[in-house]
């Protein structure tokens, strides 16, 4: 875990986001993606690994409101009760991995038109695969560039 948040430290300053010290500028004009009453999109974080979910919402808490999960049981629990409009899910995680979870959720009449992005360590293409056929709208390994995240995610709202 060290070595993952070292990487992006070096690369693209998310230590110093962590601690408090914003990326860069805002760009012009950019747009903010708001929900229909006006307040900010809800964004779940599901992974075990605490760092990475601090990391994460640190990076988007200035424009999305952020919810944890630390694993895929209780990531299925709040996204049935909060709604999120995206979930943000790691893939190895104790108890309800975040394969199961993924198919549980897209399976469900309530919660399957959720965009569910992948964000994981495993960078392999049988895991891509087996995630675009649990259902995942897309997949990003970690290290991943931070400014290559915000787009995805953006993408996908």
């Amino acid at each position: 875990m060290a070595g993952f948040l070292k990487g992006l430290s070096k690369r693209h300053g998310a230590l110093r986001h962590v601690a408090g010290t914003p990326f860069g500028e805002e760009e012009e004009g950019e747009a903010r993606a708001k929900s229909s009453a006006g307040g900010k999109k809800k964004v779940l974080i599901a992974d075990d690994e605490r760092q990475v979910r601090l990391l994460i919402s640190n990076m988007l808490r200035k424009d999305y409101a952020v919810i944890e999960a630390t694993d895929g049981k209780e990531a299925v629990d709040l996204t049935r009760s909060q709604k999120p409009d995206l979930i943000l899910m790691d893939i190895m995680m104790p108890g309800m991995d975040g394969y199961t979870a993924c198919h549980v959720l897209k399976s469900a009449p309530a919660t399957k038109a959720i965009p569910v992005l992948m964000i994981t360590g495993v960078g392999h293409e049988l895991n891509r695969k087996l995630s675009e056929e649990m259902g995942a709208d897309g997949y990003v390994t970690k290290p991943f560039d931070y400014q290559a995240l915000l787009d995805k995610i953006r993408s996908l709202l």
